[in-house]
């Protein structure tokens, strides 16, 4: 008994999904900004308990029209759709990995070639 008294209980208010993902300008730094806090808000909410589809339905509801284009375009299967962790990798791959391909060039682009 002297164990309950002696725990604090908090009530958070409820937790929101992050702002719309914005991939119009800066995409890899949006990307990174957003993601923290949406994996923040299914830990705090409890939206980890909740069926897959249902957190699928919510992260295509937090991503703008230029993310819903290029989730459209992504090459993943049905099943894979249907799962928001492999949504989110393949967002990391696609984003990211185009970051890594820009900064590729520049580096190519500005070698200084001695003969």
């Amino acid at each position: 008994m002297a164990e309950a008294e002696n725990q604090i209980h908090i009530n958070l208010p409820p937790r929101t999904p992050p702002p719309p993902l914005g991939l119009q300008i800066h995409r890899s730094d949006n990307w990174k900004l957003w993601k923290r806090p949406w994996d923040n808000s299914l830990i705090v909410s409890g939206l980890e308990a909740k069926p897959p589809k249902y957190i699928v339905a919510l992260l295509l509801d937090c991503i703008d029209k230029d993310a819903l284009r290029l989730y459209n375009g992504m090459d993943t299967s049905n099943d894979d759709r249907k799962d928001h962790v492999i949504i989110i990798k393949t967002f990391d791959e696609n984003i990211l990995g185009e970051t890594k391909e820009f900064f590729e060039r520049y580096i190519f682009n500005t070698c200084d070639q001695k003969i």
